[in-house]
């Protein structure tokens, strides 16, 4: 425990230390002189040892760290001094301020306390926003039904009730067109297209509004329809070779396919030339009916539509 104090330095230790050494005689006087102040000092060093002993007798746990280097040095007798000189003897300060772990974990304890405080605040804050917004909403909600005007479904005798037209009493929107028919077929069509009547066809015709009169046609309305005797061929056999004569005059875009036009059957087929020609042909008796297309509508003035509308109108004459 008391490892670290120094040991007192008795009067034999420094008489022997000092005697090592030769020393010259001295005259009596000087040596009394010498004698009495030697004796002084070491009384005082005594005293100051006493003193240390009962220092570090008293010092409790945990003992502060002493330098073993610090010793006292014997006093030296020098030959020509009649005073021994001391160490000073050293000063042992006792250090107070040694953290301990008390202290520690109460300032980890306010760090986390002052954490969730921050956190409480912050999901707080958060709550109290979403609530405002619910609050909003709510109310937006509770005034837009509020400005709503509820109808009460009408009853048959409401006299502003309309019936619902039937069917057969929409208008048709063909009934003010133009008819042409023969023996054979019937067909309707715009007032505003042209009829042009041949020996065994006719041509429908409108013009768009960048094509010109006397060239080839790429603006308009290009309805026509043919009838032609069948021979001994057969509908399909007599398609075969209109794409086998019509493949040394133009490009066969799309080949010979199943078709009909108002439920009645027949085969189509497109080429390229002037523009893309579209036919379907269709047989009654021993004749067929070849309806060509080339309607171009680059300005897209729903020229097709238009066509739709006319091929809806067609219907064979029966027999």
């Amino acid at each position: 425990m008391n490892e670290n104090i120094l040991p007192p330095i008795t009067v034999n230790q420094a008489i022997s230390d000092s005697s090592k050494e030769t020393t010259p005689p001295l005259i009596p006087n000087e040596l009394g002189n010498q004698h009495s102040v030697a004796t002084a000092e070491f009384d005082d060093l005594t005293t100051e040892t006493d003193q240390l002993n009962n220092l570090g007798n008293n010092l409790t746990e945990p003992q502060p760290q002493i330098d073993n280097s610090l010793v006292v040095d014997p006093i030296p007798v020098t030959p020509n001094s009649a005073t021994i000189p001391t160490t000073p003897a050293p000063t042992v300060e006792l250090n107070n301020s040694i953290p301990t772990n008390s202290a520690t974990s109460k300032n980890k304890s306010s760090l986390i306390i002052i954490l969730l405080t921050l956190v409480i605040a912050v999901l707080l804050i958060i709550s109290g926003l979403l609530f405002y917004q619910n609050s909003l909403l709510k109310n937006q909600i509770t005034q837009a039904k509020s400005n709503q005007t509820i109808e009460l479904p009408k009853t048959a005798t409401d006299p502003t009730l309309k019936a619902t037209p039937a069917i057969e009493d929409i208008a048709d929107p063909t009934a003010d067109w133009e008819t042409y028919s023969n023996e054979i077929y019937q067909i309707k069509y715009p007032k505003d297209i042209k009829l042009k009547q041949a020996e065994n066809s006719i041509s429908l015709t409108k013009m768009g509004p960048s094509q010109k009169e006397d060239t080839e046609f790429y603006d308009g309305i290009s309805l026509s329809f043919t009838v032609l005797p069948l021979g001994e061929l057969t509908l399909e056999e007599y398609v075969d070779k209109q794409l086998k004569e019509g493949m040394e005059l133009f490009d066969v875009i799309e080949g010979k396919k199943e078709a009909s036009i108002n439920n009645i059957p027949g085969f189509g087929y497109a080429v390229q030339g002037l523009g893309i020609h579209k036919y379907l042909l269709v047989q009654r008796s021993d004749q067929v009916i070849i309806i060509g297309d080339n309607t171009q509508d680059p300005a897209d003035q729903g020229f097709a539509k238009t066509v739709d509308e006319i091929l809806k109108t067609f219907q064979l004459i029966s027999l």
